[in-house]
């Protein structure tokens, strides 16, 4: 099913964007929500008071699809970071419907099976770099482009380590998704330097998700 698979790509969603997801009420969300859970195919409960239901896929839901992850359970401090993720990925499918979208679970997945593969081989494995939380294409044969969705401030080394790694290093085009205190941070590390201003572009998160 498409929509646990999405759901399972970004780790979990909030129940109003799940319904966006569906383009549906949250009403009819909660009831596809209860019928998964029913099934043993997701969780969802409100983990932070007064905010609404997260909704994860289980174990069960993840062998039953065919989704070849291991299990998650959520975290309070990746909660906010998930739902802005969710709301840029949900944005650029938006307006690009044929658009294709790898998500920071699925490129760990890979780099975790070229390490494996390096080690059955006995050969040194590649080292963990860093990796965006999306790559997006608008179309199969398009060049990716690297989504790096910033909540938080790494500060100027760690912020432009990142940077030049995605640009010089994966060889990629990157957008930024921020938040307005932090974007000027970013803005001035990229205009310092011409071989990333040819590269990153910097937009705000979509509204309400900052």
């Amino acid at each position: 099913m498409q929509l646990l698979r999405w759901i399972a790509e970004q780790y979990a969603i909030p129940i109003d964007q799940l319904a966006e997801l569906i383009g549906a009420t949250e009403h009819a969300a909660r009831r596809l929500m209860q019928r998964w859970k029913k099934a043993g195919w997701a969780e969802g409960r409100v983990l932070i008071v007064r905010e609404r239901p997260l909704v994860w896929v289980t174990r069960r839901g993840l062998d039953d699809m065919g989704i070849d992850y291991r299990p998650w359970e959520p975290t309070l401090a990746k909660i906010e970071h998930i739902r802005a993720v969710n709301a840029v990925r949900l944005s650029l499918e938006a307006s690009r419907p044929n658009g294709i979208w790898t998500s920071e679970r699925q490129l760990l997945k890979e780099q975790a099976q070229r390490q494996r593969a390096a080690r059955e081989k006995g050969l040194e494995p590649p080292k963990a770099h860093h990796l965006a939380d999306g790559l997006w294409q608008i179309a199969a044969d398009a060049v990716p482009t690297a989504v790096e969705v910033e909540r938080s401030y790494k500060g100027t080394e760690r912020t432009t380590q990142i940077m030049l790694h995605l640009v010089h290093t994966q060889k990629l085009k990157v957008a930024y998704f921020t938040t307005p205190t932090i974007k000027p941070h970013l803005e001035a590390i990229v205009s310092s330097r011409a071989d990333l201003a040819a590269h990153i572009r910097i937009y705000d998160i979509p509204r309400g998700e900052q």
